[in-house]
């Protein structure tokens, strides 16, 4: 069912307080247009390691043969090339390290570690696989960028480290029974590197907030796919790459105070319908409204730019002065933000204020990446409370869930996200762990009731309902359930059932969270 989302060329928008229609300009006008606003950040505070360092022999003279066998290895394909490079990289990490220079040290043992991750088909090494030599030279790069307070850098390779510990695992677990190595030690082996997986995994999600700015415990998160309003408790985002974050400040009419202002954040990326932006515009109050973008941070990359033209042309047609843009800024450009609902100011902190599904929120963006969905709202404090409304997962999701990730442990987890291609694997594989944690405790609160409101042949189908996650879902799960069964009753006795009947019945349950349900794309 596709929302009716009414367009129009007519323009209201301001630039910097000047007119400018982006309906009839082109990606490059608007780009440029973009460009030459201010930021909105009055100051840097994320967290950024130069990697810049004098080469220094006889350290030096390691590094560059490393460089040179490296690139002969990637033109030849010769993975012999690529082994001397990795025996170079350790070569000239083990001199810098004696000549006390730790930071160019760090990069060699991190390129030896990603060289053995290079190498074809996971091969025995010295009677080890690959990946676990690659664990052992990210654990000393790991070390020393901690030592020195390097976390983007640490970040980046526990993000790397992660698959070689999943790589390790996976197998040593296949080589039981088939004489490639020792049963003993490949049991021993899947045991310990298995158990690094779940700590591992966590200090990855911790890292990706800590790299990105101060964490700020107060601030209220909003996650891709979502918004939230506030008119008194700081709100923001994170991990906005070629994703656009956008705010909406409004203050309520006649107001000269910043007590009756109310801000909105969207977190909008290349799946969202971004003409969902209108569920921001409808509930502010009338008026002139201030926004703020931030994000789509590669200039040559297709999807930051697209992302930030829809924007843009979708804000068209609303009365709004865009005031500050933070984009095109690359690696070293803001992922994080905290904005100010009084004053509409922003800084570069993460929002860590907890709520009962902000992991679970984190997998949304993940198991709709090939859907398009509308934004859902998250939460809103006019309504009294900072509690966030229960996350809707339809029948596309639920069986997206139990057909792809249900029931694996975290190796098969991690093969199952390997192979649908999502990056940032070991961050992807917290969020979605959480969400099918979370997705678990649903149905474990209503199998009860639905074991007794459901016929059987409905009920051994539990499995394809959709389902509400966090803060009152029991109670919008069991409303599911009675509908369904109310449903079923009133079908012909040949009919086959309808799961989507159920999804727009949920459409009328008693909260205005509507926007949880699939486009039709």
């Amino acid at each position: 069912m596709k929302e009716d989302w009414t367009e129009t060329n007519e323009s209201s928008l301001l630039l910097g307080g000047k007119p400018f229609n982006a309906q009839v300009a082109s990606d490059d006008e608007i780009l440029v247009a973009m460009k030459l606003l201010p930021s909105g950040l009055a100051e840097r505070t994320g967290i950024f390691t130069d990697w810049r360092y004098n080469p220094t022999p006889p350290a030096s003279e390691h590094e560059f043969a490393a460089y040179e066998r490296y690139n002969n290895s990637r033109e030849t394909k010769n993975t012999e090339s690529l082994r001397e490079a990795i025996r170079l990289y350790i070569q000239a990490a083990e001199a810098y390290v004696a000549q006390g220079l730790e930071k160019p040290a760090a990069n060699m043992y991190s390129l030896a570690a990603q060289g053995f991750m290079e190498i074809a088909d996971n091969p025995l090494i010295d009677g080890r696989p690959a990946s676990e030599h690659a664990v052992a030279y990210f654990d000393r790069a790991i070390t020393l960028h901690d030592k020195q307070g390097h976390e983007d850098f640490s970040y980046r390779d526990r993000d790397k480290r992660y698959n070689a510990v999943a790589e390790t695992v996976l197998f040593y677990r296949r080589a039981l029974g088939k004489g490639v190595v020792p049963d003993g030690l490949a049991l021993e082996g899947a045991v310990r590197f298995y158990e690094r997986l779940g700590p591992e995994s966590e200090a990855l999600a911790y890292s990706s907030q800590r790299m990105q700015g101060v964490i700020d415990p107060q601030a209220l998160r909003v996650e891709q796919k979502e918004i939230g309003f506030s008119d008194d408790q700081p709100l923001g985002t994170d991990n906005v790459g070629p994703c656009v974050a956008l705010m909406v400040y409004s203050l309520m009419p006649g107001a000269d105070v910043h007590e009756h202002s109310v801000t909105a954040v969207a977190h909008i990326d290349f799946e969202t319908d971004v003409s969902s932006i209108r569920t921001i515009f409808e509930t502010l109050p009338p008026g002139k409204k201030q926004v703020r973008l931030l994000g789509a941070r590669f200039e040559q990359d297709p999807v930051s730019q697209k992302n930030l033209c829809k924007v843009v042309r979708a804000l068209n047609q609303y009365d709004v002065d865009i005031i500050s843009a933070d984009i095109h800024q690359g690696n070293d450009g803001p992922s994080s933000f905290v904005v100010s609902p009084r004053d509409f100011s922003i800084r570069e902190a993460v929002a860590g204020a907890g709520n009962k599904t902000p992991y679970a929120s984190c997998a949304y963006s993940l198991i709709t990446e090939d859907a398009l969905y509308p934004l859902r709202v998250a939460f809103d404090t006019r309504t009294g409370t900072a509690d966030r409304m229960p996350l809707f997962l339809d029948a596309y999701m639920v069986q997206k869930i139990n057909e792809h990730y249900a029931g694996k442990d975290t190796a098969e987890l991690y093969e199952a996200i390997r192979d649908d291609g999502l990056y940032d694997i070991g961050l992807s594989l917290f969020y979605i762990q959480e969400l099918l944690n979370e997705y678990q405790a649903a149905w474990d609160a209503v199998r009860t009731y639905a074991r007794f409101r459901l016929p059987d042949n409905l009920y051994s189908r539990l499995d394809k309902f959709p389902v509400y996650l966090g803060d009152n879902a029991e109670h919008y799960n069991l409303a599911l359930i009675d509908n369904a069964a109310e449903i079923y009753e009133a079908m012909p006795a040949d009919a086959e059932f309808d799961f989507q009947v159920v999804e727009r019945e949920a459409a009328k349950l008693a909260f205005d969270d509507l926007s949880g349900h699939k486009l039709d794309v």
